[in-house]
C-alpha cells in the first residue's frame, strides 16, 4: 500500500473537526456546477483537510443507494421491459464497489451529485446494458 492509499484510508476514518475560524475560499457549487463564478468560504477539517459540503447537496447514506438498486432490480425483474434481471450477486458487486470508495459514505466531504455520478458508474461497470437515464430516473423520485 502506497503513501497516497494510506492517506485515503486515514481520511475515510477521520471524525472531521471543522476549523472554527479558518475557511477555504472556493467556488459556489450547485448540483456539481459552479454558480455564477462566485466564491464562498467553506469550512474544512483540521485533521485531514477535507472541505465540507455546503447547502442542500449533502451526501446520502449508502442505504439510500441500496434502496435505489432494489427499485432498479424490481423494474428489470417485473417491469414492462422484461429485460435481463439484476441479480443479487450483481447488486452485491455494486454495493461492494461503492463501499470500497473511501469518500462515498462521508457526508462531510462528498456531495450528493458526486455520489450519484459514482453510483451510476458503479452500476454501469457491472451492468453496462442499463442506460444512464434509467438509473437517474430511479434516483429522481427520491431526490425531492
Amino acid at each position: 500500500m502506497g503513501l497516497g492509499e494510506e492517506r485515503l484510508l486515514d481520511e475515510s476514518r477521520c471524525e472531521h473537526v471543522a476549523m472554527a475560524r479558518e475557511r477555504a475560499w472556493l467556488p459556489r457549487m450547485r448540483d456539481g456546477s459552479i454558480v455564477n463564478g462566485t466564491l464562498a468560504p467553506h469550512p474544512f477539517c483540521a485533521c485531514c483537510g477535507t472541505v465540507a459540503v455546503l447547502g442542500s447537496d449533502i451526501g446520502l447514506p449508502l442505504g439510500f443507494y441500496i434502496n435505489v438498486l432494489s427499485d432498479i432490480a424490481r423494474e428489470y425483474d417485473h417491469g414492462p421491459s422484461r429485460a435481463i434481471p439484476l441479480t443479487r450477486a450483481q447488486r452485491g458487486l455494486i454495493v461492494r464497489g461503492l463501499s470500497d470508495i473511501p469518500c462515498f459514505m462521508d457526508p462531510f466531504g462528498v456531495s450528493r451529485s458526486a455520489q450519484i455520478e459514482l453510483f451510476v458508474a458503479a452500476v454501469r461497470q457491472v451492468r453496462p446494458d442499463i442506460p444512464r437515464a434509467a438509473i437517474l430516473e430511479s434516483i429522481q423520485p427520491c431526490r425531492a
